[in-house]
């Protein structure tokens, strides 16, 4: 598991913990600044250590940031073909953050999360859709996060902040550092009745973001605060020797979201975290909102060409609710 902090003027740099809970079976706790390293260079951390344990390790040119930073400059300042075209698409995604109808307007609070987990068969019944749709299953949960903002909300352009691991090329793959970005996923809803067609969507448009990542400004996308999505793949556990080395859980310091749904699929299972802004958001609405993504999945994989206005948003307690209160199900 590792955290990170939010001061960088706390010491060390690096801290490690390492608490027993059975005889043959321990956590590895890993504390830093979030200036430091983002969630992915924890994973790139779990495989160096899988592999010195191993006695594997490999030998590589270390990275500098400042040759890494160097670089970076340089491609945004080039003037290659391509380079204004990816400009462009930027400027094209600007956007108003999406207000739903469960949202106060209040200042921005604590952050709070509520988390669910996802039945075996459900993952199951995700991979395979995946699978099928020829895409990955950060696409399909993310496709499934847009259809419940525009059933809930009624828009027919919808934008979420999807996290991008920042290393798309081999130089950098194996780097620690502050590498991820936020990057705008935008899906028009105009003309697409099924969540099949909201898939391709989405893969299309997460691809297109990606390319063009290296020309993005993090914090230019919206003009308020934003709805953001995450994936983190902790499955790969891998022998060390005689160790197996297994990641259960990273968090890493983002932009300020006022939603942020952070899928994490684990050896032990699939679970959602919904990250939420406490000063704009109450915890019962969350729990309704968690509640009811967790059944738009359900329904997306078990039936991908499902018409968008057939998904059920609410649980039988959440009808009993609304009903209670005379308002009706939804």
């Amino acid at each position: 598991a590792v955290r990170e902090r939010s001061k960088a003027s706390e010491s060390p740099v690096l801290s490690a913990s390492l608490l027993r809970l059975a005889d043959e079976e321990h956590a590895l706790l890993l504390t830093t600044s979030s200036l430091c390293a983002d969630a992915a260079s924890f994973l790139v951390l779990a495989e160096e250590l899988r592999q010195e344990l191993a006695g594997t390790t490999p030998e590589a040119e270390l990275i500098q940031y400042a040759d890494v930073t160097e670089w970076q400059h340089d491609l945004l300042g080039a003037t290659e073909e391509g380079a204004d075209a990816a400009r462009t698409f930027w400027r094209n995604q600007m956007h108003n953050p999406l207000v739903l109808p469960l949202e106060a307007e209040a200042e921005s609070g604590a952050t709070e999360s509520i988390r669910v987990s996802i039945a075996s068969g459900d993952a199951e019944r995700l991979r395979a859709a995946a699978q099928t749709a020829k895409t990955s299953e950060a696409d399909v949960l993310l496709a499934a996060w847009h259809v419940l903002l525009h059933r809930m909300t009624g828009d027919a352009r919808t934008v979420v902040l999807a996290d991008s691991a920042g290393r798309e090329y081999d130089e950098i793959k194996n780097a620690i550092g502050l590498f991820s970005r936020y990057i705008p996923v935008a899906v028009e809803f105009d003309g697409k009745l099924r969540f099949d067609e909201i898939l391709r969507t989405v893969t299309t448009a997460s691809k297109q973001a990606r390319d063009q990542q290296d020309w993005f400004t993090p914090g230019s996308a919206a003009t308020g605060p934003a709805i953001g999505f995450a994936y983190l793949d902790l499955r790969a556990g891998e022998q060390g020797g005689r160790v197996t080395i297994s990641p259960v859980a990273v968090r890493a310091g983002v932009e300020r979201l006022k939603l942020h749904l952070i899928a994490t699929d684990a050896n032990d299972g699939l679970s959602l975290d919904l990250e939420y802004d406490a000063g704009r958001f109450t915890r019962e609405s969350v729990e309704q909102l968690v509640a009811s993504y967790a059944m738009v999945l359900t329904q997306a994989v078990a039936e991908p060409r499902l018409a968008l206005g057939n998904f059920s948003l609410l649980t039988a307690d959440g009808k009993k609710a609304l009903i209670a209160r005379g308002t009706g199900p939804a």
